[in-house]
């Protein structure tokens, strides 16, 4: 017998993006979610998609600490059935939700910080390559000319690194290689056959890339060498902020010192600012912003939790959460007299009752001034 599946809404909220950001292109409705989750898998490992209206799915995956597993998103030849395809490596089909992205087709930057060029809004350039379209299924199809590329402009919002990710569908065993060209930066990729063929989407990590300041960039789609009859079909090009820096780990000590150097960005405006009379996470004028730390801890138990923050004279009040392992720390942001004048608080204790990698979220709840605060740095004090 099946195994039940339902799905359920990711509540990250809308897109922050248009008016708010500030990027020169257009607004994405407030009603979008940013991810839908499938719950549970039958035993066929086929489970059945259906994503909002007026969005479609841009990459799926199984969330793994070792690095997500990629989920075949598979489509009939006119779109009217999807589903997600469980990869054959996941043959225990563990009940992990399957993570879906979305997208609305309209290029720019989500609320958490991702970064989608779709197939509805690229440039075509050549003569072969084009947009195709069925409900939910957008693509660049047709791309038998190795010549034909695709470009897309973006005004970024804000400095920062991303992980650079490709959904396509390729029916040859051995893809093309392609190059994306991201601003300055290029990247390479060979692409191999997929699930169900030229109607089955998976993705594959193409690297890292740094956006080194706001404003416009070119981006860019070519092929490097065509191998069969065709270069892909292309779905989207995705840009996920990764860590700015290294992942910290525990001192020999036991504690642990969250550098604001070494965050990873969840947002449009806030990052992080490398001058030495800086050196924090600052710019926070946007209350849906947020930003973590990835950790790995080998000594467990309880720590005290301090933080350096600044705040400019007049700009206290907002409110933040420090959530680490369930849980939540909430603190009003103190006026330090300027943004750069950092003061350390004790912020209250946490436990930590294993080893293993955990994630510090900081996420406000209210902004009072023109930005939430800046913050130098998080530290863990063994008690």
């Amino acid at each position: 017998m099946a195994k039940s599946v339902s799905f359920l809404l990711i509540s990250l909220g809308p897109s922050a993006f248009g008016a708010e950001n500030g990027n020169g292109t257009s607004a994405r409705s407030a009603e979008h979610p940013l991810k839908i989750a499938a719950a549970g898998s039958p035993d066929n490992g086929e489970i059945p998609l259906k994503c909002p209206e007026g969005t479609e799915a841009s990459r799926a995956y199984v969330p793994r600490a070792t690095g997500d597993l990629p989920v075949t998103i598979a489509f009939n030849q006119d779109a009217s059935v999807s589903k997600l395809l469980r990869p054959a490596q996941d043959a225990a089909n563990s009940p992990e939700n399957v993570i879906v992205e979305l997208t609305d087709g309209a290029a720019g930057q989500f609320r958490d910080g991702r970064i989608v060029f779709s197939a509805a809004n690229a440039e075509v350039h050549g003569t072969r390559a084009k947009l195709e379209s069925h409900p939910g299924n957008s693509r660049i199809g047709f791309w038998t000319d190795p010549h034909d590329y695709l470009t897309w402009t973006y005004k970024a919002t804000r400095p920062g690194r991303y992980d650079v990710f490709l959904t396509y569908s390729c029916a040859e065993k051995d893809g093309a290689k392609i190059d994306i060209e991201i601003g300055q930066e290029k990247l390479e990729g060979t692409l191999k056959s997929t699930t169900n063929g030229w109607w089955g989407y998976t993705w594959t990590s193409l690297g890292t890339v740094a956006i080194p300041a706001a404003g416009p960039i070119e981006v860019a789609v070519r092929c490097h060498e065509k191998v069969g009859g065709a270069v892909m079909n292309f779905k989207a090009l995705t840009l996920v902020p990764t860590c700015e820096g290294k992942p910290p780990v525990q001192a020999d000590d036991g504690s642990v010192t969250l550098h604001a150097r070494d965050v990873t960005i969840h947002g449009v405006q806030v990052q992080y600012e490398p001058k030495p009379q800086k050196n924090t996470v600052g710019f926070w004028t946007h209350a849906s912003d947020t930003v973590s730390w990835n950790f790995d801890v080998s000594k467990p138990g309880t720590f005290d939790l301090e933080i350096l923050q600044g705040c400019g004279k007049g700009q206290g009040g907002s409110k933040a959460k420090f959530v680490l392992a369930g849980q939540e720390l909430p603190i009003d942001v103190e006026d330090t007299g300027h943004f750069q004048n950092f003061v350390p608080r004790v912020i209250g204790t946490v436990k930590l009752e294993k080893p293993g990698n955990y994630e510090l979220k900081v996420v406000p709840t209210h902004k009072a001034g023109v930005a939430i605060m800046d913050l130098r740095q998080v530290r863990l004090l063994p008690k």
